[in-house]
Parts: C-alpha cells; sequence; structure tokens
C-alpha cells in the first residue's frame, strides 16, 4: 500500500472521529439548526471522504519531498554527488532550480538541461543561483525527493517558493515539474510551475 494513501485514509478516519460527536450532539441539543441540515451533515461527511479517498487514487504516483540539511549543506558546499545526474531548469545565468536524480532512474521530458560530471558547469550553476537568490534576498535550501513508497529518487535544490511536484512514470521513470524560468522576477504569491513536455 502506498504512504499517501495510508495518510489520507488516516486524516478521512481523525476527521470523521472529530466531528460525529458535533453531528450526535446536534440531535440532543436544541441550537436551532434546521433538522434537514442535521440529517444532511453524515452525507456531507461520507461524500467527503468518497473525495479524499479518490485523491488518494489520484496521488499514488506523485511523490514528495522533505526538507533536508545535509543536501543543503552538500550544495552549499558545491559538492556533486557520484550517485545522481544533476540538471538544471531556467536561465543558465541563474538557475531556478537544481536536480539530482539518482542513476537507478530516468527523467523524462525536456524541461530539465543536463549538467556534465566534470565539477566546473556545477559550481558555475550553483555561484549562479546564489548571485540571483541574493538579489531578491532569499537563500536556496536542498531537500531530498521520495517516491510514494519512500523510496529516494534524488535531491533539490531551490528557493522555499520553488517546491518540485514529482510525477512516477512507470517503473524507474519522472518527471519533475519545476518552477518557470522567470521565478526570481514573480511574486511569491503568483508562483506557477512548467511542466515537461
Amino acid at each position: 500500500m502506498h504512504h499517501g494513501s495510508g495518510i489520507v485514509r488516516s486524516a478521512a478516519m481523525v476527521v470523521a472521529h472529530i466531528l460525529l460527536p458535533f453531528v450526535s450532539s446536534f440531535r440532543k441539543v436544541k441550537i436551532g439548526l434546521h433538522p434537514c441540515f442535521i440529517r444532511a451533515v453524515p452525507f456531507v461527511l461520507f461524500g467527503f471522504m468518497i473525495t479524499l479517498g479518490g485523491c488518494a487514487g489520484f496521488m499514488k504516483d506523485y511523490g514528495y519531498y522533505v526538507p533536508d540539511t545535509e543536501v543543503t549543506k552538500m550544495f552549499a558546499a558545491w559538492e556533486q554527488s557520484p550517485h545522481y545526474q544533476y540538471y538544471y531548469c531556467g536561465p543558465q545565468s541563474g538557475p531556478t532550480a537544481i536536480l539530482g536524480v539518482h542513476k537507478d532512474y530516468v527523467l523524462t521530458g525536456d524541461l530539465w538541461q543536463s549538467i556534465p560530471d566534470d565539477g566546473e558547469a556545477f559550481a558555475n550553476l550553483l555561484g549562479d543561483m546564489g548571485n540571483a537568490t541574493l538579489r531578491i534576498g532569499q537563500t536556496p535550501r536542498g531537500y531530498k525527493l521520495y517516491d510514494p513508497d519512500g523510496i529516494i529518487l534524488g535531491v533539490w535544490y531551490a528557493i522555499f517558493s520553488a517546491t518540485p511536484v514529482i510525477h512516477m512514470q512507470g517503473e524507474n521513470r519522472l518527471a519533475v515539474y519545476g518552477p518557470h524560468a522567470d521565478l526570481y522576477r514573480r511574486d511569491g504569491r503568483d508562483l506557477f510551475f512548467s511542466s515537461p513536455r
């Protein structure tokens, strides 16, 4: 069973346990609610839980990310791990995100540009990203990327508002949706994501 589905189902159970006592109390206490409303509440809750279950099915192919101090330190030190193939998105003069995908996996789509393993290009991109983020007063952070079952897929480095969306596309294949090239000119409340074509 996927962890994401279990989390959503657990959340639905918690919501039901929290709200059902209130529904029962409506029958005992006269608080001016119309009887039709009181009878409708259990059906609304049931519909809500069905919706959550549907979302769980839809989200089963999506991974998640977790902030990681060691990943942040690795990028800050310009260390390029031999276990990952690195990519960047956005302009080369100021990448909006840098992605490391474990070499057991294939990254799909043409959003990302591959970074050579020689170390020089990696350091130059990180330096340019640092300059771009400094101009807007933000600092990039490191994250670990996981598949729905909690297996590490890779690492991510970007400012806080540039969060990844990880879509598994079959065995050992994934797409990662990243921020637009003009991320640093956008207001954080108006952040959209580019998708691999």
